[in-house]
């Protein structure tokens, strides 16, 4: 939980905002975005009898890739990837954080639209108050400013990056265990039919349409 904003400023302090295929990464990741929450929603609703609390949860997992603690140390490693995949941090630490703070925290019972508005409006408020999030903007700032950074400071924050990766999959792994020491996996029919989703839908329409819209291999990868 330190570790993770620390590394989303320090990866966006170290990129450059200003390449000409962002623009068509941006347009389609929020289009295969659309798409994936409006599937798994619907699936969630529909299908499995979920609250919309219980379906924002899901619309979450489904499009929350973890692009900060797994993403960047990948992104690092592979030419030319920081720059697109700079664009994905920041839309997956605004957007999708704020579409399931939102859903998640949804009014129960009815209630007025006034009320439901405020406690949208709250709910993206919450969002964007995330550390992650204040993390991934602070970075953005920092880039596009070209903020110098004292020499011990920004080591200190190269090695809190660095941590992030090989602690975020020993947590991963650990709990998946305890999950199944505690034999908690209970019913699959909501992961069957969700975690298509996740690792089919969003990444096939995305990609496809990063590659429709720039033809860039780097960005489309």
């Amino acid at each position: 939980m330190v570790a993770m904003p620390i590394a989303g400023v320090d990866f966006l302090r170290q990129s450059d905002p200003s390449t000409d295929v962002l623009l068509g990464l941006g347009g389609a990741y929020l289009i295969g975005l659309s798409v994936t929450v409006a599937a798994a929603f619907v699936i969630s609703r529909s299908v499995l009898g979920l609250t919309i609390r219980e379906a924002g949860a899901a619309v979450f997992s489904c499009t929350c890739g973890n692009a900060i603690f797994l993403g960047i140390p990948i992104a690092l490693a592979v030419p030319e990837w920081t720059a697109p995949f700079f664009m994905l941090v920041i839309f997956e630490g605004t957007f999708v954080f704020a579409i399931g703070t939102a859903l998640m925290t949804w009014p129960e019972g009815d209630g007025a639209a006034g009320r439901l508005a405020k406690s949208v409006l709250g709910a993206v408020g919450r969002a964007f108050l995330n550390p992650i999030i204040v993390g991934t903007l602070l970075g953005l700032a920092a880039s596009i400013v070209a903020l110098p950074m004292p020499e011990p400071f920004a080591e200190l924050l190269g090695f809190m990056a660095r941590v992030v990766g090989p602690v975020g999959l020993f947590i991963l792994g650990l709990s998946i265990v305890d999950i199944i020491a505690r034999g908690e996996i209970g019913d699959l029919k909501a992961p069957l039919a969700l975690v298509p989703m996740k690792l089919i839908v969003f990444p096939a329409v995305t990609g496809a349409l990063t590659w429709l819209f720039t033809g860039d291999p780097s960005a489309t990868g």
